[in-house]
C-alpha cells in the first residue's frame, strides 16, 4: 500500500476552490487508495495559512479534520527532529525550503517515505515522488 506525506500546498489546494491546484488536488484525494501521513508542523502551517486567508472558522474546521480523521497519521516533531530540522534548514534553508519543508523531509527521510501529495516542487530536488504528477 502506497504512503503519501501531505505538505501545506495540497492541503490548501484541497481545501480553496480558487487555488489552481485544486482541480487536480480533488481528483488526487478522490482516486489515492493508499494511506495520509502529515505533521504537527505541516498542520500548524496549514492552519496559520488558512486562518491568513479564509478565517477562523476555516482553520478551526482544518484542524478538527486533522485531528478526528482515521484516514490520516499526523507525526508529531520530537524535540530531537526539531534540532535535526534545524541542522537541515542551515542549508535546505538557503535552497528556498521553508523550516517547515526541512521538517518533513526529515520526518520522510527517517520513516522512509518516498512520495508526498504536494504542489511545491522543493520535495522533487530532494528526491522525493510528487503527487500527483505534474500534468505533461
Amino acid at each position: 500500500m502506497s504512503v503519501a506525506f501531505v505538505d501545506t500546498s495540497a492541503w490548501y489546494a484541497l481545501l480553496d476552490q480558487r487555488d489552481p491546484h485544486h482541480p487536480r488536488a480533488k481528483a488526487f484525494a478522490e482516486a489515492f487508495s493508499g494511506s495520509l501521513v502529515t505533521s504537527n508542523y505541516v498542520a500548524l502551517e496549514t492552519t496559520n495559512l488558512i486562518l491568513m486567508r479564509k478565517g477562523f472558522s476555516a482553520a478551526m474546521d482544518f484542524l478538527r479534520m486533522t485531528m478526528e480523521s482515521r484516514l490520516l497519521e499526523v507525526l508529531h516533531v520530537t524535540p530531537e527532529q526539531h534540532t535535526g530540522t534545524l541542522e537541515l534548514f542551515s542549508t535546505l534553508g538557503k535552497q528556498g525550503l521553508s523550516l517547515t519543508d526541512c521538517s518533513s523531509v526529515l520526518l520522510m527521510r527517517e520513516t522512509k517515505l518516498s512520495e508526498t501529495f504536494c504542489f511545491d516542487e522543493d520535495f522533487a530536488s530532494q528526491g522525493f515522488t510528487c503527487l500527483p504528477s505534474s500534468p505533461a
